[in-house]
This record gives C-alpha cells, sequence and structure tokens, in this order.
C-alpha cells in the first residue's frame, strides 16, 4: 500500500526463461521454464498468478517481462509465444523488457530482428532495460581506436531503436560510469571514471 497508485510501470519476472532452451513444435513455452522454487511449487501458472497479483495491486502500471540474452533467436520466440499466450488469457502483462549487455561484437541484426518479432505482438510495448555495449579483452583500457567502435556501434544501435520507436517506451542505461559498471574491465558506459563523456556519449546525442 506504501506506494499504491505512484507506480508507472514494473518488472513483475525477470529471467524466467531456462538458458539453451528452445519452443519446441507444440508452442508450449511452459517447457522452457528455469527449474526453480516456483515451478516446483506452483507449476507454469506462477507466472501468470504473479502478473495477475500485480495488476491487483497497480492496476494502472505497465507491467514487463524481462529477460537477457533476448536478442538470441530461440529465446525471444519462447518470449514471444509466452507473451501472445498470456495476453490471449486475459493476462495483464504490458511489455517486453529487453536487457542490453552486449558487446561492440553483438550482430546488430539480432537486435533488429527481436525487436521485429516483440513489435508484432499487439498491445505490447518495449523498454530497453540493462543497456550497456563493452569492448572485449581491454582490461578497463580503452584506446581511441576502441572507443571510436564503442561509439559507432552505439550510434547504429539507436538507429534502429529509432527505428521501433513507434513501440520501445524507453532505454536504460545499465550505469552512467565504466568503473562502477559491472562490465568494469569492458568499459561499458558513456563516461569515463572522471565523469567526461566519452565518444559513445556524443555518438548517441
Amino acid at each position: 500500500g506504501q506506494y499504491k497508485g505512484k507506480i508507472y510501470s514494473g518488472d513483475v519476472l525477470n529471467e524466467a526463461m531456462a538458458d539453451g532452451a528452445k519452443l519446441g513444435d507444440d508452442g508450449d513455452w511452459t517447457k522452457c521454464l528455469r527449474d526453480t522454487q516456483w515451478t516446483r511449487s506452483i507449476g507454469p501458472d506462477f507466472v501468470a498468478m504473479a502478473f495477475r497479483f500485480a495488476h491487483e495491486a497497480a492496476p494502472d502500471a505497465l507491467l514487463y517481462y524481462n529477460d537477457y540474452n533476448l536478442n538470441v533467436a530461440d529465446k525471444a520466440e519462447i518470449v514471444a509465444a509466452m507473451v501472445s499466450d498470456l495476453r490471449s488469457q486475459g493476462v495483464p502483462i504490458h511489455g517486453i523488457g529487453m536487457q542490453g549487455h552486449y558487446s561492440i561484437q553483438t550482430g546488430l541484426g539480432s537486435v533488429r530482428n527481436s525487436l521485429k518479432l516483440f513489435s508484432q505482438i499487439e498491445g505490447i510495448v518495449i523498454s530497453v532495460t540493462e543497456l550497456d555495449v563493452g569492448v572485449p579483452n581491454i582490461n578497463g583500457k580503452l584506446s581511441a581506436q576502441n572507443e571510436k567502435k564503442q561509439a559507432l556501434y552505439l550510434a547504429k544501435l539507436f538507429n534502429i531503436y529509432k527505428e521501433y520507436a513507434d513501440v520501445i517506451e524507453r532505454v536504460t542505461f545499465w550505469g552512467y560510469r565504466d568503473d562502477t559498471s559491472w562490465r568494469s574491465q569492458d568499459c561499458p558506459l558513456l563516461f569515463n571514471k572522471d565523469l567526461t563523456p566519452k565518444e559513445a556519449f556524443y555518438a548517441l546525442l
């Protein structure tokens, strides 16, 4: 009750799909859920229950399913099947949160393909919930050349986001300066340790 009527959106269910799972020919996404206490105690119905309870508590809030590696086709297909199925049952799920823990080696086409897939689900919005773009194997030392590669990657990524601006509600960076990032060795954010902007910042603007 403390935040009743004040919540704009919520990440109701997070990272529920098993790594390496693939949607079967029967389209049954419940077979792809992680083996957790929730699935063991309740079964796959816990997914719908979570969204229904959240909606009861915050009826005006946008309710999201959030996961990583949603640029990977197999995982994107599972989540699209789940969201479509739940919505067909009247379950109040309104959005998909795409974590964006990418590197400059992540295929941009894979991001576009997933955005296209999710955008085809009627009534669904998309949020990029955890964006950082790392440069692998640099041990926290970003050369001018790699800084430019990172900047160009971000510019191209946001051009893709602009293609789907009608369904992307927001983009949230997973931090702001490299030394405080969980991926600090890969220098994945927009600002240096001393808070000076990197080339990625200007490319993004």
